[in-house]
């Protein structure tokens, strides 16, 4: 559940205040004409991208190619919730915020609570039970083998589970009166074929899962008897857990995150507690699962630079190969640990020592030479032609995903120099590639024109858009700008013709709120997810194309009518070769009426 704040207290909050001053408490910006720049702090960066604008009150990097308003940033840069952000701003203003309750959203707020209430109590009984009672011996004695410390074992709250049956649940019964039903909900219980009620875990080590906020949202258990499976136990997918949308040890790394520029996303638990034991403090763990888009967008928060250290078996190889996709789709920079001889960063750590692995990371390799690596190895080192043409297409989707010209170019190059063939040869595969691909996208029709690249979502200078898709940018900047332009676009073109989705949706959006006395463009990311925000904060940073803006915009709905009448002229064209191969004659005429109009 949430509290509703009001729309207009959340206008009120934006309006009074003042996104230049409140980012200047988090990165120095120098004024430079109309904008302040600075470095970005979501990435990490040599020349300063970062770009707040106080009139639009928006910020946007062009580096990383994040944006938003205010309370976006305090998001990101706080990883916090919209209401907290509100909160947060409204506090410094002394903006009282009345929060409208609906029965159904208190209801489930006092469930979530009661939840993350209940783990807690569990938590501190597994902790207790570590550190006081002897039946936790073994447990204790498997953290003096691995070399875990007592205080980082409190600091990520580690704990045991007895190997009775009922251990926890009848703590949590006799002690705290909770409903056996509630500890099933959960997942801290289960009930066997006959009916037999149990705990869980039982004799294991146990890993409290705590999200970024500090709650307490799940446990991992790991076998203290080698005869036990699985090894590592999870509690099961609940309401209030999933092991995909959350990375395990994050509310301990947001901190050594920010302060390298960088994450380290590794697969277990005990990689994350012994690195952090060996200082290094800006890891984190997928919950021994292959990487998933959430965590990701998770991770986004704070970094969009990360170093993979997956175990280095075959697992690990196939869990780091789906990861690189997923995260350099998302926008990140990222590059893979290798760890030697088929050990998981945990073994090496404590085998080699904090400054052996920080020399692995130093060595890092980047997606490409990741990549072309690992197809070496699979097939051999003595590459074939057609072996080197096979490693060329497993990277090509890479090449396609990647924002700037020059680091496809220098990618291009570098794959080249490894495969020891020509980069031109590269890019010219990767020129037939991006022209396949785009051949293959499902036809768009007038209303609804399906553009998945990135590329297309929003160009950042580094690709050639065609004339529509110029007409088109340009037309909601426009608007963006004067809203006085909104009529004369709905005259020309109608209320739905962007075939760009995101481009429809912020169009949509202004022809609802630009009508109303305090509209401000910035209200506008209030409706917008993360990437429409990225992409409206880009739109609002572009200058006006040109000086005769009446003809500049009549220059653009007569660019955007031109592509509709020729889509809606192919399109009937195939009708009516349809309708002929079917001897349609009905259709053929209705058809034959339609053309004529078209023309």
């Amino acid at each position: 559940m949430r509290g509703v704040i009001p729309q207009e207290i959340i206008e009120e909050v934006r309006v009074r205040s003042d996104i230049v001053q409140v980012i200047s408490e988090y990165v120095p910006l120098k004024r430079k004409g109309k904008n302040y720049i600075g470095y970005c702090p979501f990435h990490q960066e040599k020349t300063a991208s970062f770009s707040v604008n106080r009139e639009k009150q928006i910020f946007h990097c062009f580096g990383c190619h994040t944006g938003g308003d205010i309370f976006r940033f305090l998001m990101l840069q706080e990883a916090i919730s919209f209401p907290e952000a509100v909160r947060k701003l409204a506090q410094t203003l002394n903006i009282d915020l009345p929060v409208e309750l609906d029965p159904k959203s208190l209801d489930e707020k006092r469930k979530r609570q009661a939840a993350w209430e209940i783990n807690d109590l569990a938590k501190n009984f597994y902790n207790y039970v570590l550190l006081n009672h002897k039946i936790a011996q073994p447990a204790r004695d498997y953290l003096v083998k691995r070399g875990i410390s007592h205080d980082i074992a409190q600091s990520f709250e580690l704990g045991y589970a007895p190997p009775r049956w009922d251990s926890l649940a009848l703590y949590l019964q006799k002690k705290h009166g909770i409903d056996y039903e509630k500890m099933l909900e959960l997942g801290l219980c289960a009930v066997n074929k006959s009916g037999r009620r149990y705990d869980r875990f039982r004799h294991r080590l146990i890993f409290p899962i705590i999200n970024e906020t500090g709650k307490t949202i799940g446990f991992g258990g790991r076998a203290l008897d080698e005869t036990d499976n699985p090894k590592y136990l999870n509690s099961p997918e609940t309401k209030y857990f999933n092991k995909g949308q959350t990375l395990y040890g994050l509310h301990l790394a947001r901190q050594g995150i920010r302060e390298k520029g960088f994450a380290i996303v590794m697969e277990g638990y005990m990689d994350v507690v012994t690195a952090h034991f060996a200082g290094i403090k800006n890891a984190v763990a997928s919950l021994g699962t292959s990487l998933t888009l959430e965590q990701g967008k998770l991770l986004m928060r704070y970094t969009t630079d990360v170093i993979l250290a997956y175990d280095s078996d075959q697992a690990g190889i196939k869990a780091t190969l789906r990861a690189l996709d997923i995260l350099q789709k998302l926008g990140f920079n990222v590059r893979v640990v290798t760890v030697p001889d088929g050990k998981d960063p945990d073994g090496f750590i404590r085998m080699a020592g904090t400054g052996a692995f920080e020399n692995l990371i130093e060595k890092a390799l980047d997606l490409v030479e990741y990549k072309l690596w690992q197809f070496e190895n699979s097939v051999g080192h003595n590459l074939s032609f057609a072996d080197k043409m096979n490693a060329v297409q497993t990277i090509l989707p890479n090449l396609n995903y990647m924002y700037s010209a020059v680091e496809r170019e220098e990618a291009a190059k570098k794959a080249a120099s490894l495969l020891k063939i020509s980069w031109e040869a590269i890019y010219s595969d990767f020129l037939r590639y991006k022209k396949n691909t785009e051949k293959n996208q499902q036809t768009r029709t007038n209303y609804d024109k399906n553009v998945n690249n990135k590329h297309n979502l929003i160009n950042h200078g580094q690709n050639k858009m065609d004339a529509v898709e110029k007409a088109e940018q340009g037309l909601l900047i426009l608007a963006l700008e004067n809203p006085s332009w909104v009529e004369t676009i709905k005259k020309g073109l109608g209320e739905v013709f962007f075939s760009n989705k995101e481009y429809q949706k912020i169009f949509d959006l202004l022809l609802r709120e630009s009508t109303k006395n305090d509209y401000q463009a910035s209200c506008l990311f209030s409706f917008l997810d993360d990437r429409e925000q990225n992409i409206l904060s880009y739109l609002l940073s572009k200058k006006i194309p040109g000086d005769n803006l009446v003809q500049i915009i009549s220059d653009f709905i007569i660019t955007v009518k031109r592509s509709i009448y020729k889509e809606q002229h192919e399109l009937l064209l195939k009708k009516l070769a349809e309708a002929e191969k079917n001897n349609d004659r009905e259709s053929l005429s209705q058809i034959l009426q339609e053309l004529q109009k078209s023309y």
